[in-house]
């Protein structure tokens, strides 16, 4: 699979199936990066005018860019 990103927060329904995933993508030699941040919702990262999201953004913007 290609280099990819997650992203997620704590207070995310899907945040045990993530954390999942980001150890099985280790054991397998998967290039997958997780960052998980507290108190946060499975879309933080579409809300607008939070700082978490802007992060976020800027995150992935240069993920995207290599």
């Amino acid at each position: 699979l290609p280099p990819t990103l997650m992203i997620g927060g704590t207070r995310d329904l899907l945040a045990t199936g993530c954390r999942l995933l980001a150890d099985r993508a280790l054991a397998a030699g998967w290039d997958l990066t997780y960052l998980e941040r507290p108190g946060l919702i499975h879309v933080f990262p579409l809300f607008p005018g939070i700082p978490e999201a802007e992060r976020a953004f800027g995150i992935s913007a240069r993920f995207l860019a290599g």
